[in-house]
C-alpha cells in the first residue's frame, strides 16, 4: 500500500513538473512574441520615420524644382499617407488580436493557477510576469499610436508648408508681374507725353500758319469791304428797318403840324408794328406825352428828334453800355462765355465771327463743341476755328454737352487760353426738360472754374419779331443770361425788336449781325444803332 501511494505520489509530481514546465514554456513563447512585435512596431514605426524624411526631402525638392507639380505631389504624399494608416490600423488590429489572445491565455493560466494555487507559487510569478509583459505591450501599441499621429501630423504640417511657400512663391511672381506692367506703363506714359508735347509743338505751329493765315485773309477782306467799315455796314444793315418804320411814320404824320394825341396813337401803332414790343412803346409814348405837355408845343418835325433822344434814354437805362471794340476783361482768364439760342438763329455763325474777331485782338481763344445732338453742329464748328485760326474742342457727336462744357474749361485753364467759347445745344423755348440741362452745364462749369460762366449769351433772330422775345422769356427763366446778341438784322425790318427786348429784361445787347462776312459782326452801340435807325444827323447825349 505505501508502494503504491509514493508511485502514484511520484507520478502526480512528475505531471505538476510538467505542467510547470509548459507553463514556462508558453510564457516564454509570449514574451518571445511580445518582444518580436515590439521589434516589428519599432522596425516599422523607424521606416515610417525614414519614409517621412525622404518624403519631406523630396516635398522640398519638387516645391523648389517644379512648382506646378506640387499639388499632385501632395496629393500623393496624402495617398501615401492614408495607405499608410490604413497599414497602422491594420497592426492595431492584430495588436488587439494578439492582446485578445493572450487574455484568452491569461484566463486558461488563471484557471490552471486557480487548479494549482498553493502549489506552484512559481507559476503565479510567471503569470504575473505574463501580465507585465502584455502590459508593456500595450505601452507598446499607444507608442506606436502616438507615433503614427505625430507621423501623420507631420505630414499635414510639411504638406501645409510647402503649400505656403508655394503661394509665396506665387507672390512673388504676382508682384514681378505687376512691377513689369508698372514700368510698362510708365514707359508708356513717357512715350505718350513726348508725344503730346510734339502734338502740342505740332499745333503752336498749326496755329500760327491759321493765325496768319486769317490775318491774311482778314486783310484781304477788308481790302474787298473798305467802303463797308464800321458805320458803314449797320446803316447798311439796318437799311430795311429804317425804310419801313420811316414809311410808317411819314403816313402817320402826313399832313400834321403838331404833335397831339391822335399823332401819339399813330406813332404808338408805328412802334408796335415794327416790334418795339407793348411795354416798351407805351414807355416810349408817355415820354414823348411828358415832353409834350412840358413844351407845350411840338411839331412833327422835332418828333423824329424826340423819339431818337428817348430811345437812347431808354437803352442807357436797361445796362446797355456803348463799347467800341470787341474785348474781354483782363483780369479773368480764361473768360468762360456760354452760347444757348435754339437752332436756327444763327448761334454757330455768332460764335464763329466773334471767336474771329477776338483772335484778332491778339486773344488765344478756343470754341468748345457743346451743341452734341443736332447734325453737323460739331464739324461747323470745327471749319470757323480752322477759318479763324483758333483752338477747337470737342468730344464729338451725341455726348454729354455738360461734360464738354467742363473739358472746354479745363483745356483752356491747362493751355492758357485768353476766351473759351462754349456752344450749347439748340433747343425749342417750349422743351422744358431741355431748358432745365442749361442749368446743368452751367453748373458743370463752376465746378471746373468757380467764377465762371462770365458770360451766358442769349442769340435771338431779329426776323422773329416778337417770337424772339418769347425766347428771351424762357431762356432768362432757365439761367442766367447776361447779354444778348441779335442777329440777321440786314434781313428783317423788324430791328425795332432790340429796343423791346433789351428793354423789358434789362439785359444789355452786346453783338449785333449784320450780314454773312466775318467782319459783320459788330458791338453794340446804341448811339450809332439809333443813328442807323433813324438817319445820319448825330445825336446830342
Amino acid at each position: 500500500m505505501s508502494f503504491f501511494k509514493k508511485l502514484f505520489g511520484r507520478d502526480k509530481k512528475e505531471e505538476q513538473e510538467k505542467a510547470a514546465a509548459e507553463a514556462r514554456r508558453i510564457a516564454e513563447e509570449q514574451r518571445l512574441a511580445a518582444e518580436a512585435k515590439a521589434a516589428e512596431a519599432k522596425r516599422v514605426a523607424e521606416e515610417q520615420q525614414r519614409v517621412l524624411v525622404a518624403k519631406e526631402a523630396e516635398a522640398r525638392r519638387v516645391a523648389e524644382e517644379e512648382q506646378r507639380a506640387l499639388e499632385a505631389k501632395a496629393t500623393e504624399a496624402k495617398r501615401i499617407a492614408d495607405e499608410q494608416q490604413r497599414i497602422l490600423a491594420a497592426q492595431a488590429n492584430d495588436a488587439k488580436r494578439a492582446a485578445n489572445e493572450q487574455q484568452d491565455l491569461k484566463a486558461k493560466a488563471d484557471a490552471a493557477q486557480r487548479t494549482a494555487a498553493d502549489e506552484q507559487q512559481a507559476l503565479a510569478k510567471q503569470v504575473a510576469e505574463a501580465k507585465r509583459v502584455a502590459e508593456e505591450k500595450q505601452a507598446l501599441k499607444a507608442k506606436a499610436d502616438a507615433a503614427q499621429k505625430a507621423a501623420a501630423e507631420e505630414q499635414r504640417a510639411l504638406a501645409a508648408k510647402a503649400k505656403q511657400e508655394a503661394e509665396e512663391q506665387q507672390k512673388n511672381l504676382e508682384a514681378q508681374r505687376i512691377a513689369e506692367e508698372k514700368q510698362r506703363e510708365a514707359e508708356a506714359k513717357a512715350a505718350a507725353a513726348k508725344k503730346i508735347a510734339e502734338d502740342e509743338r505740332q499745333a503752336m505751329a498749326a496755329r500760327a500758319a491759321k493765325a496768319e493765315a486769317a490775318k491774311k485773309a482778314a486783310e484781304k477782306q477788308k481790302s474787298k469791304t473798305s467802303f463797308w467799315g464800321g458805320k458803314k455796314d449797320l446803316d447798311k444793315g439796318l437799311e430795311k428797318t429804317k425804310s419801313s418804320f420811316f414809311g410808317k411814320l411819314s403816313r402817320a404824320v402826313a399832313g400834321k403840324s403838331t404833335v397831339d394825341e391822335e399823332v401819339l396813337d399813330e406813332v404808338e401803332q408805328v412802334l408796335i408794328t415794327s416790334d418795339v414790343g407793348l411795354e416798351t412803346t407805351i414807355k416810349i409814348i408817355e415820354r414823348i406825352e411828358a415832353r409834350v405837355a412840358k413844351d407845350k408845343y411840338l411839331n412833327t418835325n422835332e418828333l423824329n428828334s424826340i423819339l431818337r433822344d428817348e430811345i437812347v434814354q431808354l437803352l442807357a437805362e436797361n445796362n446797355t453800355q456803348d463799347v467800341r471794340d470787341f474785348s474781354v476783361p483782363i483780369n479773368t482768364k480764361p473768360y468762360i462765355m456760354l452760347v444757348v439760342g435754339v437752332n436756327g438763329v444763327g448761334k454757330t455763325t455768332t460764335i464763329g465771327k466773334l471767336a474771329y474777331q477776338l483772335t484778332k485782338q491778339g486773344k488765344k481763344v478756343v470754341i468748345g463743341a457743346g451743341d452734341t445732338f443736332r447734325a453737323a453742329a460739331v464739324d461747323q464748328l470745327e471749319i470757323w476755328s480752322n477759318r479763324v485760326g483758333c483752338e477747337f474742342f470737342s468730344k464729338g457727336m451725341y455726348t454729354d454737352p455738360a461734360a464738354v462744357a467742363f473739358e472746354t474749361t479745363q483745356y483752356a485753364i491747362d493751355n492758357n487760353c485768353d476766351v473759351a467759347i462754349i456752344d450749347t445745344a439748340g433747343r425749342l423755348h417750349t422743351k422744358v426738360n431741355l431748358m432745365k440741362e442749361l442749368g446743368k452745364i452751367k453748373r458743370s462749369v463752376s465746378k471746373c472754374l468757380e467764377s465762371a460762366p462770365h458770360d451766358v449769351m442769349l442769340v435771338l433772330d431779329a426776323t422773329t419779331g416778337q417770337n424772339a422775345i418769347e425766347q428771351a422769356k424762357k431762356f432768362t427763366t432757365a439761367t442766367d443770361v447776361s447779354c444778348l446778341a441779335l442777329t440777321k438784322l440786314d434781313g428783317t425790318a423788324k430791328g425795332g425788336v432790340a429796343i423791346g427786348i433789351s428793354d423789358q429784361f434789362k439785359i444789355p445787347i452786346k453783338y449785333i449781325g449784320i450780314g454773312e462776312g466775318m467782319e459783320h459782326l459788330q458791338v453794340f452801340n446804341k448811339k450809332d444803332f439809333v443813328e442807323s435807325m433813324f438817319g445820319d444827323a448825330t445825336i446830342e447825349g
